[in-house]
C-alpha cells in the first residue's frame, strides 16, 4: 500500500533513511567507512541491482516526478542524493535512464553544498559531492575537485586507501570532461556515436563505473 506521501507523488522521507542504512550501514564514530559495503558501492552484479530494484525501484520512480520532500534530516539528505545518484545505475543499469535523474541529484548535491558540509561524516562527504564529478559539465568537475581537496582530502586518514583513491578518481573525471567533453563510456548506451580518439581511449582506460 502507497504511503499518502507517495500517494501525492512524494518519496516519503523515512525511504531516505532506508537508501543511508542500506547504503552505508552502521557508520562508526570515526572517520572511517564501512568496508562490508564495498560489493554494494564497487562490485555490483545482478544480485545487487535486483536487491536494490526490489526495495527503492518504486521510489526512485515515484522521485522522478520531481516532487520535493520537506524538512529532510541530515542523513535523509544523503540518502536522497545516494537514491537518485547511485541507485539509479543500479536499478536502470546499462539503459539511458540510468543519467536521467542526474541533474535533480546535481541540485540536491549543490544544496547539501550550500548547507555546509562539515556536518556530515566524510563517507557521506563523499557521495554528497559525486553527482558533480558524474557531471559532463566541466565547471561542476572543477568544483568536485576543488569540494574533495576542500572538505575531505584533509580529515581523511593518512593510511585510508579509500580517500586517496576517490581524491584521483575525481580528477581523472575532471580531466576527461576536459579533453572530450563528455564520458566517452557512456556513449554507447546513450546512442553516441564515439569519436576516433575516444574509441582509442577507452581501449587503455580503465575506470570505475560513473
Amino acid at each position: 500500500m502507497l504511503s499518502r506521501t507517495e500517494r501525492e507523488g512524494v518519496v516519503d522521507a523515512a525511504v531516505y533513511d532506508e537508501v543511508h542504512d542500506f547504503w552505508f550501514g552502521p557508520l562508526p564514530e570515526v572517520d572511517s567507512f564501512p568496508l562490508d559495503r564495498f560489493p554494494i558501492w564497487f562490485g555490483g552484479g545482478e544480485a545487487v541491482d535486483q536487491d536494490i530494484i526490489r526495495r527503492f525501484g518504486r521510489a526512485l520512480a515515484i522521485a522522478d516526478s520531481g516532487a520535493e520532500a520537506k524538512n529532510l534530516t541530515l542523513r535523509q539528505q544523503v540518502g536522497r542524493i545516494v537514491l537518485l545518484d547511485q541507485m539509479s545505475r543500479n536499478i536502470h543499469r546499462d539503459l539511458p535512464d540510468a543519467y536521467a535523474l542526474d541533474p535533480l541529484a546535481r541540485r540536491y548535491s549543490r544544496e547539501v553544498v550550500a548547507g555546509g558540509l562539515d556536518r556530515f561524516r566524510l563517507v557521506e562527504r563523499v557521495f554528497a559531492i559525486l553527482p558533480l564529478g558524474h557531471s559532463e559539465v566541466l565547471a561542476d568537475q572543477d568544483d568536485a575537485v576543488q569540494l574533495y581537496l576542500d572538505n575531505i582530502a584533509p580529515h581523511a586518514p593518512s593510511d585510508n586507501r579509500f580517500y586517496e583513491a576517490c581524491r584521483i578518481q575525481s580528477q581523472k573525471y575532471r580531466d576527461i570532461i576536459a579533453q572530450f567533453g563528455r564520458f566517452p563510456h557512456r556513449n554507447e548506451v546513450l546512442r553516441r556515436a564515439s569519436t576516433p580518439q575516444e574509441v582509442a581511449f577507452m581501449r587503455g582506460a580503465k575506470l570505475t563505473p560513473f
